[in-house]
Parts: C-alpha cells; sequence; structure tokens
C-alpha cells in the first residue's frame, strides 16, 4: 500500500523521519518530502506547515507527486475530552471544521456543497482502533484553542468531539475532493481549558512524543496487514 502521511511541524516530521527505513528525499516544490517504508508500506512522508492553506496545499502536492493508497495526518492536537490525557493517541472517525459557515441552509462547519462532515477510511479507523487508539470526532479549524470560552464554544457545537487540530480538515476536505481515503491520528499534547495547559504542551515534547509517535507508527505499520 502506497501511504501519504503528512506532518505540519519539523518536532512531528523528525520523528517520523527517524522511522523510515530505505529513505530517500522527493521534490516536492515548497514542502519537505522524503519517500521510504515503515512495516510493510511504501510511505510519503511530507511537512506541509501549519494550518488550513499549507494542509490543503501540501497534501494536494502529495496526492499529485505519490499517488497514495490513503493519506494519513498526522501530528499532535489538544484534548477536548476530560477522560483524555496528554500522550493519548486518538484516531479520527470523521472531521468537522469547528470555525466555517456558510449561512443558512448549511450546518455549522460545513463548507457549502460539501458534506458536513468528512468521513475517515473505515478499515483504517478499524485498525487504530485495534492498535489502541481512541476513535471519534476530531474538529479543526484556523485557530490555537486555549480559553475555556473557546473550549466551551466548541463542546456546546460539537459535543462528542475529541480533539482540536488546525490541519486534518483541509487535508480531509481536500482527499475528498480527490476522491483518496483518509485518516487523520494525533497524539495529545495537552487537554484544552485545563489550567496546566501550557506546561502539559512543554511536558509531552519533553517526555511523551516518543512513545505517543510510536503507538502511531505501530497503527501505521498495521494499515499493510
Amino acid at each position: 500500500m502506497r501511504t501519504g502521511l503528512i506532518v505540519a511541524m519539523d518536532k512531528e516530521y523528525d520523528r517520523f523521519v527517524r522511522l523510515l527505513a530505505d529513505a530517500a528525499p522527493l521534490e516536492a516544490g515548497a514542502f519537505k518530502c522524503i519517500a521510504g517504508h515503515i512495516g510493510g508500506l511504501d510511505v510519503a512522508l511530507m511537512r506541509s506547515g501549519i494550518g488550513k492553506v499549507h494542509a490543503a496545499l501540501g497534501a494536494n502536492a502529495l496526492v499529485g507527486l505519490f499517488r497514495p493508497d490513503i493519506v494519513i495526518s498526522s501530528g499532535v492536537a489538544g484534548g477536548l475530552d476530560a477522560t483524555l490525557h496528554p500522550g493519548d493517541v486518538v484516531a479520527a472517525t470523521e472531521i468537522a471544521y469547528h470555525d466555517v459557515w456558510c449561512g443558512e441552509g448549511n450546518v455549522l462547519g460545513q463548507v457549502q456543497g460539501l458534506p458536513p462532515r468528512f468521513a475517515c477510511a473505515a478499515d483504517a479507523v478499524e485498525a487504530a482502533r485495534r492498535g489502541g487508539a481512541r476513535t471519534g470526532l476530531v474538529v479543526s479549524g484556523d485557530r490555537f484553542v486555549q480559553a475555556s470560552g473557546e473550549l466551551s464554544a466548541i463542546k456546546a457545537a460539537f459535543p462528542e468531539a475529541l480533539a482540536v487540530d488546525m490541519e486534518s480538515g483541509a487535508i480531509a476536505q481536500t482527499c475528498h475532493i480527490l476522491g483518496v481515503p483518509f485518516l487523520a491520528i494525533r497524539a495529545i499534547s495537552d487537554v484544552v481549558g485545563d489550567s496546566s495547559q501550557a506546561s502539559q504542551y512543554k511536558g509531552f515534547w519533553d517526555t511523551l512524543a516518543e512513545r505517543s509517535f510510536d503507538t502511531t507508527r505501530l497503527i501505521v505499520s498495521s494499515l499493510a496487514s
């Protein structure tokens, strides 16, 4: 299986590069990209940059360059569910924007003419579930969510949401338009609205990132079986 793996930040990219066997750079214009193998998968790893525009352009470039059978958006997210903790791994069953409103006749999060939510590939979600990930709704938007008021608004609109990030919505939309199966896997770096959120985020990179990304590697590898 040819797998496109897209991350936003160098911190994420560098960890996955260390997991690639037979790594060789790929020319992808403005985007950092490398090809190799994880388990039995042919993988192209891309660092897109942060936010919707970077994510959409990167995903489009990755699909055009590598022609993957599936695109996986990986990285970190803020936890929205009180039962989640830094270091936990979440796989999205579906993705919704929390910051899109196209007016009457559309639901919150819906880009007019597109589904209100973008469904992730069911077989990949099941593989992630078997690998120990929590599964459910992930919401996405161009904002780093910190304040309790922002959390309350998102939870009121999407009460079942497990996590929030800044890229998976745009990547899911791009894959939907291009007809490529999609999965989002996120390591929880901090719990939104917690008084210790800033220290949680720092502590994640200091102590929990390697374990979380290893869980993600095992999930990605399991897609080949």
